[in-house]
């Protein structure tokens, strides 16, 4: 009898993590262009599945999707943000509309 697959669980900031709190950075940049998971994943041509689990940080992103995702999302400047949530949001959402493209 096959044993029953167990839900992985969470890994906060994992040591594997290309940048500390990635998840957290993408799902703010991802809100604040105000695109969905789907948006997102034609984009950076990930499937919705492999972000889900990138931004409730089941699984860490490879360098490829992270590339991809940062790359989507147009935020180029991910290694100095901070660690404290709230001004990672400001952070991240500054960037977001520093790099916005200017219609």
């Amino acid at each position: 009898m096959p044993s029953p697959r167990r839900k992985p669980s969470p890994q906060k900031h994992s040591q594997r993590d290309i940048v500390p709190g990635f998840a957290q950075i993408v799902r703010i940049a991802r809100v604040a262009q105000g695109w969905t998971v789907k948006r997102l994943a034609d984009e950076a041509r990930v499937s919705t599945t492999t972000i889900n689990a990138v931004e409730r940080e089941e699984r860490s992103a490879s360098l490829r999707v992270a590339a991809a995702l940062v790359d989507a999302l147009g935020v180029k400047v991910l290694l100095n943000a901070p660690a404290e949530p709230k001004r990672l949001d400001e952070y991240v959402k500054s960037e977001c509309e520093r790099t916005r493209p200017k219609a």
